[in-house]
């Protein structure tokens, strides 16, 4: 059986060969965290109070700072229990922003950090899956990700 030339279909997106690169791979995961930082930056700026909401007023004011400035921190205050919750890197992550902030508390500083720390996050989960898709898929997967 003699078989004719294969025919190969025409690549969906020809322009786009340059995409499957390593250094673009990097571009794409850089870019997945600016986007994130951004957008989340602009919710903050737009959205976000200098007051803090609702029970962070007793979760980190009241069981976090008092006992720290009163009596100095102890591993009790950071993995003191929170309604049903324990909170020691929310209560860690507000202490270190706290003392380098010249011990004033400050909550839209914490959701600026928040949003490059959810950045990172989402740069990571672009990172860790997108090294198994296509240079196609990945664009796909980039669009999905940073609208999510």
């Amino acid at each position: 059986m003699a078989s004719g030339p294969q025919l190969q279909s025409p690549p969906l997106l020809p322009g786009l060969r340059w995409c499957g690169s390593k250094k673009w791979f990097v571009v794409q995961c850089v870019g997945m965290f600016f986007v994130v930082c951004c957008v989340r930056f602009y919710y903050v700026s737009s959205l976000g109070v200098a007051v803090p909401y609702w029970d962070q007023w007793d979760a980190i004011g009241w069981q976090t700072f008092r006992p720290v400035l009163a009596d100095g921190l102890s591993l009790d205050v950071l993995f003191r229990a929170h309604n049903e919750h324990w909170i020691p890197l929310t209560r860690l992550q507000s202490l270190i922003l706290f003392w380098m902030n010249s011990d004033q508390w400050d909550p839209a500083i914490e959701m600026l950090v928040n949003a490059v720390i959810a950045g990172a996050a989402a740069a990571a989960v672009f990172a860790t899956l997108g090294r198994h898709l296509t240079a196609r898929n990945r664009i796909v997967f980039f669009m999905i990700t940073s609208i999510v």
